[in-house]
């Protein structure tokens, strides 16, 4: 007899352990943050930019990617799905960039705004959905960095060639027989 009842009492003790432990997790699971959804359309590159990735608005975290995907009907078209607390004054003069964490590469989606406008962006409603355009950082324009550097360096080249060094050496030198004969 006194076996069953240690054995009832395990289990009652496991069974309301149990149910604790369900309630604290539905508790702490419970997410009362409402978010309003937006969307990115872009052509570029958005390498190192995963599902569940941040979302900042000016270096605030307000949400999350939910989902990127090839846009279908579009060639060559990215589409990013982004959830943001509704409470982010998100504006027609918000706009989207790829930001780039430390040495891992990871991306993130920075929310910034221009402040033209003071006007709040529409929020998703089926399938009309509010967009965000995606501008290019810096990081993004790398080749045409270097590509206009190629062509500075092509015209100093150019510039400095044999038959514009003498060029120049004659006019410093009238410059400094001009600036002689003045003082």
């Amino acid at each position: 007899m006194e076996n069953r009842a240690h054995a009832l009492a395990a289990g009652l003790f496991v069974l309301i352990l149990g149910a604790a432990l369900i309630a604290a997790g539905m508790w702490f699971g419970k997410d009362e943050i409402k978010q309003d959804y937006y969307v990115i359309t872009t052509s570029q590159s958005v390498a190192g930019l995963k599902v569940e990735a941040p979302v900042r608005y000016r270096g605030v975290e307000v949400g999350r990617v939910e989902s990127i995907r090839i846009e279908p009907g579009t060639a060559g078209r990215i589409r990013i799905r982004i959830g943001v607390d509704e409470s982010t004054p998100v504006t027609a003069g918000t706009y989207a960039q790829l930001g780039y964490q430390g040495v891992t590469g990871l991306a993130y989606v920075s929310l910034n705004d221009d402040g033209k406008s003071t006007q709040l962006l529409g929020k998703s409603r089926g399938r009309d959905e509010a967009q965000i355009p995606l501008k290019a950082s810096l990081l993004d324009s790398g080749e045409v960095l270097v590509s206009s550097a190629m062509d500075i360096a092509d015209r100093l080249k150019e510039l400095l060639g044999g038959d514009n060094q003498k060029s120049v050496k004659q006019t410093l030198a009238g410059l400094e027989k001009i600036g002689r004969a003045h003082v």
